[in-house]
């Protein structure tokens, strides 16, 4: 099972979000709708905040 903690918008997250192959993309393992609200919170991939 998973558990519910704290994420960082580092590089390594980000990436997941904005650039996950280099072409701008979003991880496809990743749900859509949980990655729009992700990107609302970490809104550009050099942003450090604690979600």
């Amino acid at each position: 099972g998973h558990t519910i903690g704290i994420a960082h918008c580092n590089p390594s997250f980000t990436n997941r979000l904005y650039n996950f192959t280099g072409k701008g993309d979003i991880d496809p393992s990743l749900d859509s709708e949980y990655a729009r609200v992700l990107k609302k919170k970490c809104k550009v991939p050099t942003d450090n905040t604690t979600i």
